[in-house]
């Protein structure tokens, strides 16, 4: 759903840049011995473009998977706690010293996730208001505790990833054993109620503690893709740019800040140009999409991607055979979020 917006032809030079981060993510939800699972693979690296190291990975992707046991095969709840994952991964990269933090992916599944709790929520209203009522006091404090969790932590990396995914288990166990005593249709309407407002809630939370450490530490943070869209050039004298910025649109509206979405033509790809579509959140300003993506050309190939982001894909990608490698190592080393 858009907003609307503005749409504009802007040429892009490339600028120069100290510290960027870039991060990605894969994940499978399985099924092993009659419990599902959710196989999470982080993968994070922090460049420098002077000094060294160079490089330094701060999630180092299947060859240090996280493994959540899920209650059920909600994939819903899977994909959002991946975006979980990486807001904390780009949380980390903020506090690592990166002046510039690209996430693969973008951010519509959080309002997916958003739009779902609603849904949930109208429906619990609608049927039994006074437990609904109860429940959400209950989980509102539960991501009270999150939020203390996130600001006092000094973990870095993989282990911050592994202390805020168990902070997240925790607040819901406690949220779901304060309501145990409900009646047969609140019994019955917590559970999913609870993991989604609870997961939602902490991902708002690291979203507002991205956006204060960011703008604390000047730095911006911004979500890539691949687009399919199409752009015409007729009529227009270019002296071959770099890349061209194609202006920006409204794309949602979070309770934090709006979602803004842009787009970057990359015209020295071959075989031919194909676009990076862009989203950040408004609050680090309107000109954020053109300067990253000046930033973004020293990092795109020949073929018109991001040789960084290619790299962790490789790096994080959980294929069936990582996959049982993983499981066969649990059965000596569990490495359980809950």
């Amino acid at each position: 759903m858009r907003l609307g917006g503005e749409r504009y032809l802007v040429e892009i030079r490339r600028s120069s840049w100290d510290t960027v981060g870039f991060l990605c993510g894969d994940y499978r939800v399985v099924r092993r011995g009659g419990s599902t699972y959710g196989v999470y693979s982080p993968s994070a690296v922090l460049l420098r473009a002077r000094g060294s190291p160079r490089a330094t990975i701060r999630a180092p992707g299947s060859e240090r998977p996280l493994v959540v046991r899920l209650d059920k095969e909600d994939r819903g709840f899977a994909s959002a706690l991946a975006e979980f994952i990486n807001l904390v991964q780009a949380l980390d990269l903020v506090r690592a010293g990166a002046e510039w933090v690209f996430s693969e992916g973008e951010l519509a599944k959080l309002q997916h996730l958003s739009l779902n709790v609603a849904g949930a929520a109208k429906l619990w209203e609608r049927l039994e208001a006074e437990s609904f009522y109860r429940a959400e006091r209950v989980v509102e404090e539960s991501i009270g505790g999150f939020s203390e969790t996130v600001a006092r932590t000094e973990e870095e990396g993989f282990r911050l990833i592994g202390l805020l995914a168990k902070a997240l288990f925790d607040s819901i166990a406690e949220a779901l054993s304060a309501l145990k005593d409900l009646g047969h249709c609140g019994a019955y309407l917590a559970p999913q109620y609870v993991y989604g407002r609870a997961l939602e809630g902490a991902c708002l939370t690291l979203l507002r503690v991205l956006v204060r450490e960011s703008k604390e530490r000047d730095a911006g943070v911004v979500w890539v893709k691949s687009s399919t869209s199409t752009i015409s050039l007729r009529g227009r004298n270019l002296a071959k740019p770099l890349a061209l910025y194609v202006g920006r649109e409204l794309l949602w509206m979070t309770s934090t800040a709006e979602v803004v979405t842009c787009e970057v033509w990359c015209l020295e790809a071959r075989p031919f140009p194909t676009p990076l579509r862009l989203s950040y959140l408004s609050t680090f300003g309107k000109s954020l999409g053109e300067d990253a993506a000046s930033v973004l050309l020293s990092f795109v190939d020949r073929g018109g991607s991001l040789a960084p982001l290619r790299t962790l894909e490789r790096k994080s990608r959980l294929s069936d055979k990582v996959l049982e490698r993983i499981f066969r190592a649990m059965l000596k080393h569990p490495r359980m979020a809950r």
